[in-house]
């Protein structure tokens, strides 16, 4: 276990080993964020047979709800694309479970889960063996759908920063390269 602090942000590691597979999980907060952040690490050797292995990530939650709001609405195991967010029957706030690059969501019995990784058997015995990066953010968030929606292109779409040193520059240190309004953009 290792616990780290900087001027932005708080984290702390930690590493699971079972059978023949080891997990790597940082838990962080950024200063001024409103949620946690799980970058896993993990290197996957478990093969299927008559039991199918898998990894879910799961978080109870301790509030009723009728329903959820996802980047693509159905019902249990939900094949949206970035987050799902059980809303509270009360109108208050929620949790909202976002993955950059996992889609299998549920909702059920007061839990909400992503499936990380899952062996398979047949055609390929061997689809998800070795090494994955996977990010997943766990805010408390309000049932808004375009704040929701807004939130989870963020953390899916992290803006790339490319910083260099001080220098003269040739244009003013105000201003903006674009702008865009009004505009909403998905794919699959």
């Amino acid at each position: 276990e290792r616990v780290t602090s900087t001027h932005t942000k708080q984290s702390f590691t930690y590493s699971i080993e079972f059978r023949a597979s080891k997990l790597e999980v940082t838990v962080s907060l950024g200063v001024g964020c409103a949620g946690l952040e799980f970058a896993i690490h993990a290197d996957w050797h478990e093969i299927g047979g008559k039991r199918i292995p898998g990894i879910v990530f799961s978080v109870p939650y301790a509030y009723a709800s009728e329903g959820a709001v996802c980047g693509v609405p159905a019902a249990h195991d939900i094949p949206c694309v970035g987050f799902c967010s059980p809303v509270a029957s009360d109108g208050a706030e929620g949790l909202s479970l976002m993955a950059e690059t996992k889609y299998g969501f549920r909702n059920s019995g007061n839990v909400l889960s992503v499936s990380l990784i899952r062996a398979s058997v047949d055609p390929d015995p061997y689809p998800e063996y070795g090494v994955h990066d996977i990010r997943l953010g766990l805010e408390v968030t309000c049932g808004d759908e375009n704040t929701l929606v807004a939130k989870s292109d963020l953390f899916c779409h992290r803006p790339a920063v490319c910083s260099t040193l001080p220098n003269e520059g040739v244009l003013a240190p105000v201003g903006s390269l674009f702008s865009v309004e009004n505009a909403a953009g998905s794919a699959v």
